[in-house]
């Protein structure tokens, strides 16, 4: 299982290692490419954060890169759900972790590889029922390219979580493990 950035990780190595694998979960797969259509606006923003993190001296790009602001948008941006209970705990994980990096390089070059691939990249050699659970709200991807991705897969289901976002684990929790369950039984 993965999700956002860990759909393409979990897609390419198991693409890489079919044989390891009976069955495939991506929650919030990344289906579409950020630099084209109606996400270019929010891509070209946060590919200047990471460009000005990158130039700036070490100790100023990692404050730049774990700025309050900044999580205080991404906390704004990245989900659907309005529920106050969900909206405080997805700010506690935020604060919790957000900026728990281990160097600024590595993750630049994560965020160099989440930027620049998407799950279709290895959609093809999935060889593998595959279910795909994105939340209808969310802001990285379309849906035509979730519908495109379900198509590039040999054994794609797609499964759209109503009135979640990106953060669709933390938005809509038992939806996902009933969806899961289901897809395991």
């Amino acid at each position: 299982m993965g999700h956002s950035f860990g759909t393409i990780v979990t897609a390419a190595h198991t693409a890489q290692n079919p044989q390891a694998w009976a069955k495939l979960v991506l929650t919030a797969p990344i289906s579409n490419h950020i630099f084209r259509g109606r996400l270019l606006a929010g891509a070209a923003v946060v590919e200047l954060y990471y460009a000005i993190s990158r130039l700036l001296p070490e100790s100023a790009g990692n404050a730049f890169l774990r700025s309050r602001t900044v999580l205080k948008i991404t906390n704004l941006t990245m989900r659907a759900e309005r529920d106050p209970r969900v909206t405080e705990y997805v700010r506690d994980q935020h604060a919790q972790h957000f900026g728990g990096y281990s160097d600024r390089q590595t993750l630049l070059e994560a965020y160099a590889a989440s930027s620049r691939h998407t799950v279709l990249d290895y959609a093809a050699d999935l060889q593998l029922p595959v279910l795909l659970l994105p939340g209808s709200g969310d802001q990285l991807s379309t849906e035509a390219g979730r519908r495109a991705l379900r198509d590039a897969l040999p054994q794609g289901k797609l499964e759209v979580i109503r009135g979640a976002g990106h953060l669709v684990h933390y938005e809509k929790p038992a939806q996902i493990a009933r969806a899961i369950r289901r897809w395991v039984s």
